[in-house]
């Protein structure tokens, strides 16, 4: 019964955030059509827009509150046109955001006008539309508009951890979920041609403290960014009754722990084996 309180919870809060987040889309006039003087800005631009590349982390605040970002973007050597990843996730502060993922296209107009628009979803959370984004650069630092929410900001990453850092088997637990404390083994290994690609396998059980918990497992697919790893669940292996799939979000692990948030739960802290 608890658990199908939950479950017609999250489906009242993700109609809210669709009923709030919008959309943002600008129009891009044609280089084929532009003069040989926005020409030669496209080309200055081009090369400005090397300063875009890469990938940012931060965060960024809509209808359903402050919420994690990374983003990768892709600038091109001979237009000024971006091509990005935008990816948000679950934040301490505020578990119940899921992990979503959706491609962008943009614009570097100049160091302070870069547009992107939301272009397709590869991880769309039930009830969620994607964001546009409007923004500057200062020095390591992108931030501005989120469009049709409020503010982004993040940070320029350079390091680019390897897969051993979060490869392995971690057990633990995580609270805050309708049932109560639940233990949590977390099977994760490395997956597709990028490097950066994660596949794992969720399974919770119950804990002494509360024994009541049934058994549950299922499947995961996510990313390692330089300073978070996401993951997001996939397919049901063993579901007991009335529960539903959660998604997990948190910062490199260290010194063998691995900690932060579970989608509409609280947190979770995890130990290698």
């Amino acid at each position: 019964m608890h658990q199908s309180i939950f479950m017609i919870k999250r489906a009242v809060t993700a109609t809210a955030v669709a009923l709030v987040v919008g959309t943002g889309l600008l129009a891009m006039t044609s280089a084929a059509a532009a003069s040989p003087q926005a020409m030669a800005g496209l080309k200055a631009g081009a090369t400005a827009a090397t300063a875009i590349s890469g990938d940012w982390e931060g965060s960024y605040t809509c209808s359903q509150g402050l919420t994690g970002l990374d983003l990768t973007i892709q600038s091109s050597s001979t237009t000024s046109v971006l091509k990005a990843t935008f990816t948000f996730y679950p934040l301490p502060s505020n578990p119940r955001v899921p992990v979503g993922i959706y491609t962008m296209t943009g614009t570097y107009h100049s160091g302070s006008r870069i547009t992107l628009n939301p272009s397709r979803w590869i991880h769309q959370p039930p009830g969620y539309e994607p964001v546009g984004l409007v923004g500057s650069l200062s020095g390591d630092k992108f931030s501005g508009k989120v469009v049709g929410c409020s503010t982004f900001s993040v940070q320029k990453q350079t390091s680019h951890p390897a897969g051993s850092v979060v490869v392995g088997t971690w057990k633990g637990s995580y609270l805050g979920c309708v049932q109560g404390p639940t233990g949590l083994t977390l099977v994760v290994k490395p997956a597709g041609q990028t490097g950066n690609q994660l596949a794992a396998k969720f399974e919770f059980h119950a804990l002494p403290s509360n024994p009541g918990v049934p058994s549950g497992s299922f499947t995961m697919k996510g990313y390692l960014f330089p300073g978070v790893v996401v993951l997001y669940a996939s397919i049901w292996i063993k579901q007991p009754g009335g529960y539903i799939l959660v998604d997990l979000a948190g910062p490199l692990p260290k010194v063998g722990r691995f900690s932060g948030a579970v989608s509409f739960c609280s947190t979770f802290s995890l130990k290698r084996t």
